[in-house]
């Protein structure tokens, strides 16, 4: 986080694992109340994979507490409908696909 902008939040789970955790999570949202200020009279939408991490009944009744709307997509096709992945991953990995390829015709044995 050395030089990250004000109010940057990173959450760091080493040595005992480089995932989330469920308290990590619950941090995660409270940083998401911090800067969104939901609560139940303007709440917002929270859209997440099923990761147990996520699902916990702390960061679930949290949730519900201050105004966040928790939105999970089935464990299968996360990875289909997740916006970031469908919206900007996606269609950039065509992109790079195809100009890897040209790159790769155009210069043979480079």
């Amino acid at each position: 986080m050395f030089g990250a902008p004000p109010e940057s939040f990173g959450l760091v789970n080493i040595p005992q694992s480089r995932w989330i955790t469920g308290p990590l999570f619950l941090k995660a949202l409270e940083h998401v109340k911090k800067n969104t200020k939901s609560s139940k009279e303007d709440p917002i939408f929270l859209l997440k994979d099923n990761n147990e991490s996520h699902c916990t009944l702390d960061s679930n009744l949290y949730a519900t507490e201050i105004g966040i709307t928790l939105i999970t997509f089935p464990p299968p096709c996360s990875h289909r409908l997740l916006p970031l992945d469908v919206g900007v991953m996606g269609p950039f990995k065509g992109k790079l696909r195809l100009a890897q390829h040209n790159w790769m015709t155009a210069n043979p044995g480079k």
